[in-house]
């Protein structure tokens, strides 16, 4: 017969069993590209910078990613190699994107055995990167040492230290030139850690270890790992645990190697920047395991079966907020460009009305009012979406006032029949990743009025803020909804008209201890849930749901339980969040519980230190949190807190107290609440410490108004410091100073958590009138050093110049009182003199405060310890950069210049002791000033020795006729880049 007559049944076995196989795999290429995950946007998860400069970095040679996956969670160890080729010792910033909801719980930093060889082939055959040892390794922190014994030399391993104090350590210890290391949590997957020292020549190892869960695609779990690419060789292993009765599909294609129920993929390289693992229809998965010595755990993803009943109608009212900050760029802003034509279309007969706010910094209408839901007006709004130019920082809060009572309402015009209060539903289409403005979600959400329901949504994309959504959508009764594939934003687009039913109780007989992720109050159809606990639960979950009179019981069976030692660190994942999420009320346990079960985050840094000795030195010791973890049920006492602490969350006023009283015991340095300062504390309003900025409008929003060149730029996702600089002067001289800080925002949006950069746009912001919109930034700042006491002053100056002086009295008493380090010289006598200042203006009723008997008798007080009370010329400088030397010189008209090496001048002008180790502050004083110019200069003295480059931006105050009610006050900053450098801030005028 011809061949086509044989048919499959008539070829040999092995024949056989080879077609099905590739008829097998064609099937599931076509099915995994029909239903890939949304492409990688410019935040790409996995990607790594080890900076040694502000223009410099060293390039990753090679990466190892080991993954072990169990059930819907998957631990990964990233091996990353850089080579320092520049000659000397440097220090590094590392700076790390993990996956949306990654828990970072390893890091170590160490020299690689092997000697360093550019070329692949040659590097293979030395053995480097051959994933050999990588195989065989364990994936807790003792295991993955062991497996580089021999590979690895002069390693050191990071322990989980509280933030404060492992700022604290790591700064001090590097000033000894000492080899410390720190990563901090910057939010939504963003790690910075500090790496010294780099040593030249030499091929430096840095191993990062993190938890995440698979990203949920109907009935499928789907884990991903994106890889960075321009990587001269990457190497991938996957330990897959099987699901019994699941199919485990995997792209790019290859065969594991099966063994006691576990499957093993490896890739030498990996051509698409990706690897994707998917289990089709694995339903719902108990995770069972034990911690050693804390006891059994479990963690559980679960679906449950709600009835979905009757579709609501939905208000015919819609608010969308767009997120326009730079972090949208592209591929988040065209899922929501998708979501939002989607759900104004198939809610068409129901959503008769809407309104589109977008946000960065600031926030503008597409149009003041609401307009029709009609296909002409949705055309409209999308071709006005596809001009927008995406730049900036997220400032959430100011978007969420916005929204709630829109600017284009008059109070007057509201009634109970007016557009304005009519029930409208708010969808909020954004990844909640907060860089600018307020960050507590509790005051986030107290944005919104009484009665508005928010929805929003995941994407599966790195940088989502999943913790923000969750808090947002809970308090007003709304709901976070997944759309990790264009497959799902149709379901999504009607899904909030779903019936939602309250979520009553969750039980697991056998399982104690429980929490659900997010706490969620009410629970849609289709929505997954996260479920932790302790104990040995039966393989079923109850749920005791209602929806208005109707009651139901839910239960679901796990027909799928994986052991897997994952379990107790998911459980110890989901209770740190909760337990963080109330504040300093719970720090002592917070801290507890992050240290056992190695959890970095908002309260927990991960820090490392040259030996044992070192640690000793700044009090870092073992504690007892072993008996915290097993005596102190996290389930319970969240839900005693919250009763308790309802009005208190959100509370500015009791957030304040609660920081003062923190301060008195945070390492580096010391203070001691006065008591008449607690009291006046104790009797001002709330009004005193709510500071909202007033909501920033720019008159640039389009792509077509900037330059082709640096659009281009903003679309790589990788932003020159100069040139957003310079684009962001030329704004403000274009438009004003929210244009041009809109821009220069840009910068915090893709490095949020650097403390240089955001003091820097700070003292921009204060340059130009806006000194509101910088006192979140210095807060943030000083949340995370706050053994600094520039940034008290600093935020105290931008209180005055919003007329919250209440406020930054509360600041500058600090700045006062404390006992700073001895290199901050001065500080007391600076901080006086601006303090002095803001006293006399209250006195004077050019400031408002509720505690003028305060002032008044501060004011009496101060003026007794201050050296200087009245001066024809004040000018104090502080600067950006820690480890750098900066000095203010001022040229007198006589000639004589006053400076470090000359304080004293023939006419009387006097400068401050030298700031030899950054930040400042220094001042310059004249009583008596004689008539002519005055040039004031910075002098760039010396920058750090361990970087590269160090740019350094000044920041000066200049006071003429200080003490006098004439008294008149100048900003100014200037950038320097070069050692050596001196260059002009300003030239002062005094006349006769």
């Amino acid at each position: 017969r011809s061949m086509p007559d044989l048919g499959l049944r008539e070829l040999s076995g092995e024949m056989r069993e080879k077609a099905e196989e590739l008829a097998r795999l064609e099937a599931v290429k076509e099915r995994l590209q029909s239903q890939r995950t949304w492409r990688r946007a410019q935040a790409i998860p996995n990607a790594s910078r080890l900076v040694i400069g502000d223009r410099d970095e060293l390039l990753l040679e090679g990466m190892q990613a080991n993954v072990m996956v169990d059930g819907f969670r998957a631990r990964v160890l990233l091996d990353l190699y850089y080579f320092n080729d520049r000659g000397r010792q440097l220090e590094g910033n590392f700076k790390l994107r993990l996956p949306d909801d990654a828990s970072l719980y390893y890091f170590a930093f160490g020299e690689s055995a092997y000697e360093y060889r550019p070329q692949v082939d040659q590097l293979a055959s030395k053995g480097f990167l051959s994933g050999e040892l990588v195989r065989a390794a364990g994936l807790s922190p003792k295991g993955i040492l062991e497996a580089r014994e021999g590979s690895w030399s002069k390693v050191k391993e990071a322990r989980v230290v509280p933030r404060e104090k492992a700022a604290h350590a790591y700064s001090e210890t590097v000033r000894r030139r000492v080899d410390p290391a720190l990563v901090e949590w910057s939010g939504a997957g963003m790690f910075n850690a500090r790496v010294f020292p780099l040593m030249p020549n030499k091929l430096h190892r840095i191993v990062v270890g993190y938890d995440v869960n698979l990203q949920q695609v109907g009935d499928d779990f789907v884990y991903r790992l994106d890889l960075p690419e321009d990587v001269k060789q990457r190497m991938v292993d996957l330990n897959v645990s099987a699901l019994p009765g699941t199919a485990a599909d995997i792209q790019p294609m290859t065969r594991p190697f099966v063994s006691s129920g576990r499957a093993y993929y490896h890739f030498d390289e990996v051509k698409d920047n990706s690897v994707e693992l998917r289990f089709s229809g694995a339903g719902p998965i108990l995770l069972k395991g034990k911690d050693p010595q804390a006891g059994d755990f479990f963690a559980a993803r679960v679906t449950p079966q709600l009835p979905a009943g009757e579709m609501l109608a939905g208000a015919e009212r819609a608010t969308f907020l767009v997120d326009t900050s730079l972090s949208s760029r592209p591929d988040k802003f065209n899922v929501w460009l998708n979501l939002l034509e989607s759900v104004l279309t198939k809610n068409r007969e129901t959503m008769k009305h809407f309104s589109v706010l977008f946000f960065s910094i600031d926030s503008h209408w597409w149009k003041e009012a609401d307009v029709d839901n009609t296909p002409e007006n949705v055309d409209a709004l999308l071709a006005h979406c596809h001009s927008l130019s995406l730049e900036g920082a997220t400032d959430l809060r100011q978007a969420l006032r916005e929204a709630a009572a829109p600017s284009w309402t008059k109070t007057s015009e509201v009634s109970e029949t007016s557009e304005v209060s009519t029930p409208r539903d708010l969808f909020l289409l954004s990844d909640g990743a907060v860089t600018w403005g307020e960050m507590n979600v509790h005051q986030l959400s107290k944005s919104l009025a009484a009665g508005q329901t928010l929805f929003a949504y995941k994407t599966g994309m790195a940088g989502t803020s999943t913790a923000t959504l969750e808090h947002l959508a809970r308090e007003t009764g709304g709901a976070v909804f997944s759309i990790v594939n264009e497959d799902e934003v149709a379901a999504a687009a009607t899904a909030h008209r779903s019936r939602p039913w309250k979520l009553l109780d969750v039980s697991m007989a056998g399982g104690t201890d429980l929490l659900v992720a997010g706490r969620p109050q009410t629970s849609y159809p289709g929505q997954s849930l996260l479920i932790v606990g302790r104990g040995e639960p039966d393989a079923e979950a109850m749920f005791k749901v209602s929806r208005g009179d109707e009651l139901a019981h839910v239960s679901v069976k796990f027909e799928r339980v994986v052991e897997s030692d994952l379990a107790a660190r998911a459980y110890g994942q989901v209770a740190v969040g909760q337990l963080e999420d109330l504040g300093s009320s719970l720090e002592d346990v917070s801290v507890a519980y992050a240290r056992h079960f190695r959890v970095t985050g908002q309260t927990c840094s991960l820090l490392m230190l040259d030996n044992e000795a070192d640690y000793q030195r700044f009090n870092i010791k073992p504690e007892d949190d072993l008996f915290v973890v097993r005596s102190t049920p996290s389930a319970d006492l969240i839900t005693k807190k919250l009763g308790e602490l309802a009005e208190q969350l959100g509370d500015a006023k009791a957030s304040v107290v609660a920081w003062l009283d923190k301060l008195q015991n945070t390492a580096g340095f010391q203070f001691e609440l006065p008591t008449a300062l607690r009291l006046t504390v104790d009797r001002l309003p709330q009004s005193a410490f709510d500071v909202e900025p007033p909501r920033l409008n720019c008159e640039s929003h389009r792509r077509g108004d900037f330059p082709k060149a640096f659009i281009e730029q903003l679309d790589s996702g990788k932003l020159e410091y100069d040139m957003v600089t310079a684009q962001a002067n030329l704004l403000f001289k274009q438009h004003g100073a929210a244009d041009g800080l809109r821009m220069l925002s840009s910068l915090i949006e893709q490095n949020p958590g650097d403390p240089v950069l955001t003091r820097d746009v700070a003292y921009s912001a204060i340059e130009w009138g806006l000194g509101g919109q910088a006192f979140p930034l210095l807060y943030r700042v000083a949340s995370m050093r706050p053994y600094e006491p520039q940034s008290y002053i600093a935020m105290a100056q931008c209180l005055a110049d919003i007329d919250h002086a209440d406020l930054a009295m509360v600041y500058y008493e600090v700045a006062v009182n404390a006992q700073w380090h001895d290199r901050y010289k001065d500080i007391r006598d600076i901080a006086g003199v601006e303090y002095l200042r803001l006293l006399r203006r209250i006195d004077r009723g050019e400031l408002s405060s509720h505690a003028p008997d305060y002032a008044k008798a501060r004011l009496e007080s101060l003026v007794q310890q201050t050296p200087i009370t009245e001066a024809d010329l004040v000018i104090t400088m502080m600067w950006n950069t820690d480890r750098t030397d900066v000095d203010l010189h001022v040229l007198e008209p006589t000639g004589e210049e006053c400076f470090y090496n000359h304080p004293t001048t023939r006419i009387g002008g006097h400068v401050t002791r030298d700031v030899t180790e950054g930040l400042g502050p220094e001042m310059y004083t004249l009583p008596k000033a004689k008539a002519g110019s005055y040039k004031i200069m910075a002098n760039y003295f010396g920058s750090d020795a361990n970087r590269t480059s160090v740019r350094t931006k000044v920041y000066i105050t200049v006071y003429k006729d200080f003490g006098d009610k004439q008294e008149q006050a100048e900003k100014k900053t200037i950038t320097l880049s070069d050692q050596k450098e001196k260059r002009e801030l300003t030239t002062i005028v005094i006349k006769d």
